[in-house]
């Protein structure tokens, strides 16, 4: 994974020249300004996968924490049972 500080652009080199700066993402990140201010980061397509397989893998940690977390307030007897939580659940959302 490429970890280098984006470059930047202003936007209107993006329009003048989208070709070459779209080819400065393979290098990492580019950040588009408008004036002094970002409005968009350009990455390549192995960047953004990498990006997707990252944000995946942090959803199947957090999902495998919450999970023991979970699992050792079964084990402490700390949970409520599926009836009172479907009574409540039915009293906050009546149907209509």
């Amino acid at each position: 994974m490429t970890t280098s500080t984006p470059r930047s652009r202003q936007i209107s080199e993006l329009q003048a020249d989208a070709a070459g700066v779209v080819g400065q993402t393979q290098q990492g990140p580019v950040e588009i300004r408008r004036y002094s201010d970002p409005v968009a980061y350009l990455e390549s397509v192995e960047q953004h996968r990498e990006h997707q397989e990252l944000d995946a893998a942090l959803d199947r940690a957090i999902w495998a924490v919450d999970l023991a977390r979970a699992m050792g307030n079964v084990k402490d007897g700390q949970f409520k049972r599926w009836a009172a939580v479907a009574a409540t659940l039915r009293a906050r959302y009546p149907k209509p």
